[in-house]
């Protein structure tokens, strides 16, 4: 995943550690949804127009783009940290993951 890609929310979270491959892992206590019915259910075209109007023609999200122009220095300046952070923490899970055991 592009750095640029990473959830909004993720600009204005101190601590990196609470999301994993951009899930955020605020809320997990949460009671399961409910099911909705036919009528309240959002339709493949209505999903389509919405993930449309999120991304620009490059495919980069908009409003990520919108929150990112509208911070200060210092703020840009740890959302960076916070991304160097994440990155890193990301490719050490993936070394371990794809590491081979001693001896084999």
């Amino acid at each position: 995943m592009r750095p640029d890609a990473l959830p909004p929310a993720h600009l204005d979270d101190p601590d990196p550690r609470r999301y994993r491959a951009g899930v955020s892992t605020e809320g997990d206590d949460d009671p399961p949804p409910t099911e909705k019915t036919a009528s309240e259910r959002i339709t493949i075209e209505e999903l389509e127009a919405l993930m449309a109007a999120a991304v620009d023609e490059d495919g980069n999200d908009i409003r990520l783009a919108e929150a990112t122009a509208r911070m200060t220095p210092e703020e840009r300046r740890q959302s960076d940290e916070n991304i160097r952070a994440w990155a890193a923490e990301v490719q050490s899970s993936l070394r371990k993951k794809h590491a081979k055991p001693p001896g084999v």
